[in-house]
């Protein structure tokens, strides 16, 4: 009796973990994470494919609330959205990692084929110190590509509702913002 007792416990300690790993071991790829459109998505659409974020947070002066998915082998932000206050998607920033061919410049760009960028660099706010950061904007389509300078490679492809009426005082996220 005591061995049938034990039996059930590990099966059912043994279901429990393969139901929490499923729920973590989410896969994130830019393919799938393209697909998110801005108004479109919503919080529900987006956790039934994706997961629970790592993190929720209020954004300050506004009803939007940011989700951030982080990378389950390094840890570190991979994916973050912001809802308005309807769960609608307004935005999105997918931080490239290293191993991705979106870290060319060009690469990131071909994703975005009738895209017309416009490079602008970052404002120069520390007197000591000359921005990094060039960005590669096209305004019409909603899309941001955050460039390092120095070391020549993508940091981040963001996309967001051209449309909404916050768009037209918009300027591209830089890595503090969020």
């Amino acid at each position: 009796m005591t061995s049938l007792v034990l039996a059930c416990f590990l099966i059912i300690l043994n279901s429990c973990t393969s139901i929490e790993e499923k729920d973590s071991a989410r896969f994130l790829s830019l393919e799938s994470v393209l697909k998110l459109m801005p108004e479109k998505s919503d919080q529900d659409s987006v956790q039934s494919s994706f997961g629970r974020p790592d993190i929720v947070m209020q954004i300050d002066d506004s009803k939007d609330v940011a989700w951030i998915f982080k990378d389950l082998k390094t840890g570190y932000q991979r994916l973050a959205l912001v809802f308005n206050d309807q769960k609608k998607l307004q935005s999105a920033v997918w931080m490239v990692s290293a191993d991705e061919p979106e870290v060319n410049l060009e690469n990131s760009q071909k994703r975005f084929p009738s895209a017309k960028f416009v490079a602008q660099d970052a404002p120069w706010e520390n007197p000591h110190a000359a921005p990094d950061e060039r960005f590669y904007v096209d305004r019409e389509k909603g899309i941001s590509i955050t460039y390092r300078k120095t070391r020549k490679e993508v940091e981040s492809i963001s996309w967001f509702n051209p449309n909404s009426k916050q768009s037209s005082d918009r300027k591209p996220a830089v890595k503090y913002e969020l």
